[in-house]
């Protein structure tokens, strides 16, 4: 399956980060929980998730950072309108 922006290359970068970002942040266990859950099926093995499964695996992670990185930032800015 070719990438959204074209390229092999591409497709290996995505996974390469998919991968980094899940072992830092989850144990083996966790991302298998997270990848069903989010994939809707049971996952035993990353070897046997297809190239679209793992472009969505990383919008979702993507996703949820963006999200979150928002909302800390609309938090910072609530705090600066206080009064004390």
């Amino acid at each position: 399956m070719s990438s959204p922006t074209g390229g092999a290359s591409s497709e290996e970068d995505r996974r390469k980060k998919l991968m980094k970002l899940y072992r830092e942040l989850l144990t083996r266990e966790e991302r298998m929980e997270l990848a069903s859950y989010i994939l809707r099926r049971d996952i035993t093995t990353w070897k046997s998730l297809t190239d679209e499964q793992r472009w969505r695996l990383l919008d979702a992670i993507e996703g949820y950072h963006l999200i979150t990185t928002l909302l800390e930032q609309r938090s910072g800015v609530d705090e600066l309108f206080v009064e004390e």
